[in-house]
């Protein structure tokens, strides 16, 4: 592959991924009102359950497979863990204030986009269902660690895990949802990239950038480790394709947006964490053409 096709094939990923996550940025830069709760809400709570159950409907996809991504999730978070933790400890930073941002990659502003661009909708399953895992790891172990509670309530309250144990069970009982209903969920669901890349860059165009060497460390370690961690879980659990480059490319994402936002709910730092997600945002960004080209490389893509 020549220098310049493999510079045309991540141009057409990134270029309508910065793009739609330009009109969020430039909206709240320029109006000041873009309604980020309202784009969210819409994104998370409607649009992406009916992509999961629309995705679900795929035959290709069996509960085995659901099974090796739930896998591969909880290694790549608990490896991640074991080199974080004791990091934290000696850098004498208070786990509570940047653990879940560590831990936890934006498997969804900015994941699923680059995903579906890179590998299309059969990549964009298996990226649906490691979002859904890392979901469940920010209500069971990110929110506790954050805010001091652990609540079961949140997460069963969550749209989107809510959906997703619904289509396990579908395909568990070998059953399929009406035509039409599937249809309104395919239409519906095609909301989400586009929501959550503008949703994005909205946040971003809010964010304030750090100097600090210990943020910068922080959110590269994010990217860094994230991606290291992602392949190297890849290539232990043997992932098939396309389920191996979802997963690395979700690996290495940037810190969530979430992250966050459970900072600045529970006071837990929350400027450096804001200052987090915009650096490692750009850092994953420039990192990207990496992560593709080994995946490229190892005949992944």
């Amino acid at each position: 592959m020549t220098f310049l096709t493999f510079f045309a094939a991540v141009a057409n990923i990134l270029t309508p991924v910065v793009a739609t996550a330009s009109i969020g940025f430039v909206w709240q830069k320029w109006r000041g009102d873009f309604d980020r709760s309202f784009v969210g809400n819409l994104a998370l709570n409607v649009a992406a359950p009916c992509l999961i159950l629309s995705a679900f409907s795929a035959p290709n996809l069996t509960l085995a497979s659901v099974g090796q991504v739930v896998a591969a999730a909880t290694v790549m978070v608990f490896l991640v863990a074991a080199v974080v933790i004791p990091l934290l400890a000696w850098l004498r930073l208070r786990y509570r204030d940047f653990l879940q941002a560590l831990l936890f990659p934006n498997t969804g502003n900015l994941g699923l986009p680059l995903v579906f661009f890179a590998l299309g909708g059969t990549g964009l399953v298996y990226g649906l269902i490691f979002s859904n895992a890392i979901m469940a790891f920010h209500a069971l172990i990110g929110v506790p660690v954050t805010s001091g509670s652990f609540s079961l309530r949140r997460l069963a309250k969550n749209p989107m895990f809510v959906t997703f144990v619904f289509a396990v069970l579908l395909k568990a009982l070998d059953l399929s949802l009406p035509a039409a209903v599937l249809e309104f969920c395919k239409m519906i669901g095609a909301l989400v990239v586009p929501l959550m890349l503008m949703a994005l860059g909205s946040s971003l165009a809010s964010f304030v950038p750090s100097s600090s060497r210990v943020i910068l460390g922080l959110s590269a370690l994010r990217v860094g480790l994230g991606s290291l961690v992602g392949f190297a879980v890849a290539e232990g659990l043997a992932l098939p394709d396309p389920l191996y480059g979802a997963f690395v490319i979700q690996s290495g994402m940037p810190v969530a947006v979430l992250s966050y936002m459970m900072a600045d709910r529970h006071e837990r730092r929350a400027g450096d964490v804001a200052a987090m997600v915009l650096s490692s945002t750009a850092m994953a960004i420039v990192m990207f053409p990496v992560i593709f080209a080994l995946l490229r490389w190892g005949g992944h893509i």
